[in-house]
């Protein structure tokens, strides 16, 4: 028998499937954890801005590369792993590069969401970057730089406002070992012990943080 817990929301998400005239209970589970997440104040959880906080170090912005994150195919040619363009397509006659547009699920929209995950303080110590690579492999976000926190769980993820919903119920149902956990096992321990969706201005300040204390500790990074 599941928990009580687990009972308590399959009733309610199927309260919210008859609300919103929803039959399939995987589209109903969705759409609940989408609303609970749009109901939920990103501020109990996220980090605060300190208007009088002294001023943090700007992380380095790689301007020649317009954003993109290029890789070396089997081919020999430079492609990003986000929009999936090569180089040679994105330079300009003057050498400048065409900025990145991000995922390709991400489509034209310019707004990104911030997700904060806490990943599960009982998992080993190699997950929060497995969780990385599993939000970078679905094609719906991704890790910026510097959005690794030493000194605890945390990690930041972007995507944009039309899948980010989807993007945050995949990265839910992630298990210790990063495999998709199925709703109908209650014994499942989640990767991912919490998401918060907070501001631009929480993320850039969060980003802000980890850069600086990456100076502390290494120095200059290489550019």
């Amino acid at each position: 028998m599941g928990d009580h817990r687990t009972r308590d929301q399959r009733q309610a998400v199927r309260a919210h499937m008859r609300e919103h005239g929803i039959t399939k209970y995987t589209e109903g589970l969705r759409a609940f954890l989408a609303a609970q997440d749009r109901d939920t104040d990103p501020r109990a959880a996220a980090p605060q801005v300190d208007a009088d906080a002294a001023p943090l170090p700007d992380p380095p912005i790689d301007h020649e590369w317009g954003g993109h994150d290029f890789g070396l195919t089997r081919e020999d040619v430079y492609q990003c792993w986000m929009c999936e363009r090569h180089e040679v397509t994105v330079r300009r006659d003057d050498g400048t590069i065409e900025p990145c547009p991000g995922m390709a699920a991400w489509g034209d929209d310019p707004a990104r969401v911030h997700l904060l995950l806490t990943i599960n303080p009982d998992a080993p110590d190699f997950l929060t970057s497995a969780v990385a690579w599993s939000v970078g492999k679905t094609r719906l976000g991704r890790t910026p730089q510097y959005s690794y926190r030493d000194d605890g769980r945390l990690l930041l993820v972007e995507s944009a406002p039309t899948v980010a919903d989807e993007l945050k119920f995949r990265i839910e149902r992630l298990d210790l070992r990063c495999r998709p956990v199925s709703i109908h096992r209650v014994n499942d321990t989640p990767a991912v012990a919490s998401i918060a969706r907070i501001t631009d201005e929480q993320a850039r300040r969060y980003i802000a943080e980890n850069y600086a204390a990456y100076l502390a500790k290494y120095g200059e990074p290489d550019r």
